[in-house]
């Protein structure tokens, strides 16, 4: 499955986000896990999309949210677990009613 990592653009006026404060190196490394292989190797620079290829089965959304939230250590910050057929959206809302 092709996919694209690139700034969020907000398209709708009830957009829920999550706003967590966290240290700089937790931050760093939350931010590299979304940079290009190549950009990491320094073989690409620059902003614009990155371009991968991933598997849906083993690089969902929702275990990439909770391998991202996990590595934040930040205090307070409840990651919960998912349920065997809950869908992202149900998952991500209940993620930040959680905190």
């Amino acid at each position: 499955m092709p996919g694209v990592l690139q700034e969020e653009h907000y398209t709708a006026v009830k957009e829920a986000c999550l706003v967590v404060k966290v240290n700089q190196p937790d931050y760093e490394r939350a931010l590299s896990s979304s940079q290009s292989v190549l950009t990491k190797l320094g073989l690409a620079t620059g902003q614009g999309p990155v371009l991968l290829a991933y598997s849906l089965g083993a690089q969902d959304c929702m275990s990439y949210m909770m391998t991202v939230a996990r590595g934040l250590r930040a205090p307070g910050l409840t990651v919960p677990s998912r349920g065997k057929t809950e869908l992202p959206l149900h998952y991500l809302r209940r993620f930040i009613d959680a905190n």
